[in-house]
C-alpha cells in the first residue's frame, strides 16, 4: 500500500470516483486536502497565500486599539 492509499484510507485525502469503471480523483479536492494537512516546516509564503498573516495582523491591530 502506498502512502497516498493510506491517506485515502484514513480520510486525509479524498476518495476516488468511479466513472465508467475507471477510478479517478478530483485534482482540486486533492489540492484542497493537501493544503489542509499540518505542515511541520512552517512556510511563510504558504501562510501569506492562505491569508493567515492578514488574520494575525488584524487580530494584532484590534488588540492595540483596546
Amino acid at each position: 500500500m502506498t502512502k497516498f492509499d493510506q491517506m485515502v484510507s484514513d480520510r486525509r485525502m479524498p476518495r476516488p470516483k468511479r466513472i465508467d469503471g475507471c477510478v479517478v480523483w478530483d485534482r482540486l479536492m486533492i489540492d484542497a486536502a493537501f493544503s489542509d494537512l499540518h505542515d511541520e516546516n512552517h512556510n511563510r509564503i504558504d501562510e501569506l497565500l492562505s491569508g493567515a498573516a492578514d488574520r494575525r495582523a488584524n487580530a494584532f491591530d484590534n488588540a492595540k486599539k483596546r
